[in-house]
C-alpha cells in the first residue's frame, strides 16, 4: 500500500512539477488558478492528504467547518471499524514557553491555544505552530479522471508496474501538488520535546557566546558526543569560521561536511552566533533546508535557537518534499480501491 501511494507521488511529481520557472508569468498564472480550485475544494467538499511516506493507514481531512473556520482532522483505518476519527489538528497547542524576536530583544511568551490553519488575505491556506507562519503555495493542479494508475505510472516513469492497474479515478478527480513554505525570515528560541507531556526551553547555561564556542571547537580525533548536537548532526567549529558536521548517531560516525560556516550577527541589540549548514547536508538528513540553528544569550543564559529563511531564498532543487492533497472524488476512489486489501 505505502509502494502505492509513493508512486502515485512520483507520477504527479513528474506530470506537473517540471520546467518550472518562479518568474514565467504563465507559470504564476497557473498556480494561481490552481490554488484558487484548491481553496474552493477544500471549502466545499474538503481535500485529503495521505502521508504515503509511512507505513501507518491515515489522512488529514482539511475542511470548512460549521463556524467557517479550517479544521484538520486525522481519520485512521482499522480492519474492525473501518475509517474512524483520530486527532483534530485544528488548533495550536497552549501553554507552550518561546522567546520571540522583539524591537527590543527576545521577549518571553507563551502561546495560547488557536486555530492552527487559517486563509491568507492574498487567499492562500496558512500553517502556524506559535512562532512562525507556512503557506500552502499550490505548484499544480492534476486532472485525475479516467487515469489508470498502473499505466499512467508505466508511461511516465518507465518502468513494469503491477499494482494499481485496476485503480480507474472517476470523472472530476483531482490531485494538487502542494508546497509548504515559509513566506519571511525568523529566528525564535523554541520549546522542545523533553519526555512524556513535557516541552521546555533548553538552557546551555550562564556564559558568553566565546566561552560556548571555545568548548566545541574541532580537532584532529573529535568525539561527536562532545559536539554542539542538533537534529542528529553532532557540530563543531574552528575560530576561522568554519563548522564541521558530523552524524550523530551509530552506525554512521563520519564528518558529512567540512563547509558550513558561523559568524556573530547582532539584531535588536541582541548577539546571534549564526550557524548555516549546507543544503545537501540538511537534504540528507531530512532536515528543512531553510533551517539552522544559532546560539544566543537571553536574560543571562545561553539558548539554542532557531533562525528560519523565507522558502524562496533556497534553490529550487533544495526545497523539501512536496505533499499530495486530493479532492473528494479522488478521496473516495482511493479509500474504496486500499480497502480492498
Amino acid at each position: 500500500m505505502e509502494r502505492l501511494l509513493i508512486s502515485l507521488v512520483a507520477c504527479l511529481f513528474v506530470v506537473a512539477c517540471s520546467n518550472q520557472s518562479d518568474s514565467d508569468p504563465a507559470i504564476e498564472k497557473e498556480e494561481a488558478t490552481a490554488n484558487a480550485n484548491f481553496i474552493s475544494d477544500l471549502t466545499t467538499g474538503g481535500v485529503f492528504l495521505w502521508d504515503s511516506r509511512t507505513m501507518e493507514e491515515y489522512f488529514d481531512e482539511y475542511f470548512l467547518d460549521k463556524n467557517n473556520q479550517i479544521g484538520v482532522v486525522q481519520k485512521l483505518y482499522r480492519e474492525t471499524d473501518g475509517w474512524i476519527e483520530g486527532r483534530d489538528k485544528s488548533y495550536t497547542e497552549g501553554g507552550i514557553l518561546n522567546y520571540l524576536m522583539e524591537p527590543d530583544g527576545w521577549k518571553l511568551g507563551k502561546s495560547v491555544e488557536s486555530r492552527a490553519f487559517s486563509l491568507s488575505d492574498n487567499g492562500k491556506l496558512v500553517s502556524t505552530n506559535g512562532t512562525v507562519d507556512m503557506e500552502f503555495n499550490v505548484l499544480a493542479e492534476v486532472d485525475l479522471t479516467d487515469k489508470n494508475l498502473g499505466n499512467s505510472l508505466h508511461d511516465i516513469l518507465g518502468e513494469e508496474i503491477t499494482w494499481g492497474s485496476d485503480l480507474l479515478f472517476s470523472q472530476g478527480a483531482k490531485a494538487y501538488v502542494i508546497q509548504r513554505e515559509f513566506s519571511r525570515d525568523s529566528v525564535a528560541i523554541e520549546s522542545e520535546w523533553c519526555g512524556t507531556d513535557c516541552m521546555g526551553i533548553l538552557s546551555y547555561g550562564p556564559g558568553s557566546l566565546d566561552d560556548w564556542l571555545q568548548s566545541h571547537l574541532h580537532t584532529d580525533a573529535p568525539n561527536v558526543a562532545n559536539g554542539f548536537y542538533w537534529l542528529g548532526l553532532s557540530l563543531f567549529f574552528d575560530e576561522e569560521g568554519t563548522v564541521y558536521a558530523y552524524k550523530y548517531f551509530w552506525p554512521s560516525y563520519g564528518l558529512l561536511s567540512a563547509e558550513g560556516s558561523w559568524h556573530m550577527e547582532s539584531i535588536n541589540g541582541e548577539e546571534l552566533l549564526q550557524i548555516s549548514l549546507p543544503y545537501d547536508v540538511k537534504e540528507e538528513m531530512g532536515i528543512r533546508t531553510e533551517v539552522n540553528p544559532f546560539m544566543t544569550i537571553a536574560e543571562g543564559t545561553r539558548f539554542k535557537g532557531t533562525r528560519r529563511i523565507s522558502t524562496g531564498k533556497v534553490p529550487e532543487q533544495y526545497r523539501g518534499r512536496k505533499d499530495i492533497f486530493y479532492n473528494d472524488v479522488a478521496q473516495e476512489d482511493v479509500k474504496n480501491y486500499l480497502s480492498k486489501f
